[in-house]
C-alpha cells in the first residue's frame, strides 16, 4: 500500500470531509490505513506478531514483558495519528 511509506511518530494524517464524502468513503480510508500499520507492524515484529498479539489479547493479565515491550515499541513506531476536518 502506498500508505505505508508515509507511516512515522512525526506524520500526522490529516481526513477531510465535504457534503459528497460518504460513511463508506470513510470506512475505506481508515480501513486502508489500519492494513497498512498492521502490514508495517507485521514486518518488523521480532516475533511471530498473530502469536504475540493473540497471547496478549486473550490473556490481558500476560506477563511476558518481551511481547508487551514489542508491542509498545511497534506502536510507537507505527502510530496512527489522525486529525479530521470537513471543508
Amino acid at each position: 500500500s502506498r500508505l505505508k511509506n508515509y507511516i512515522k511518530p512525526s506524520i500526522i494524517f490529516e481526513y477531510c470531509y465535504n457534503d459528497k464524502t460518504t460513511y463508506q468513503d470513510y470506512i475505506d480510508v481508515l480501513s486502508a490505513h489500519k492494513s497498512a500499520i498492521r502490514e508495517l507492524k507485521f514486518d518488523d515484529c521480532m516475533y511471530d506478531y498473530e502469536e504475540m498479539i493473540s497471547e496478549i489479547y486473550s490473556n490481558p493479565f500476560s506477563r511476558n514483558k518481551k511481547h508487551q515491550a514489542e508491542l509498545r515499541r511497534l506502536d510507537e513506531k507505527f502510530s496512527m495519528i489522525i486529525t479530521e476536518r470537513f471543508e
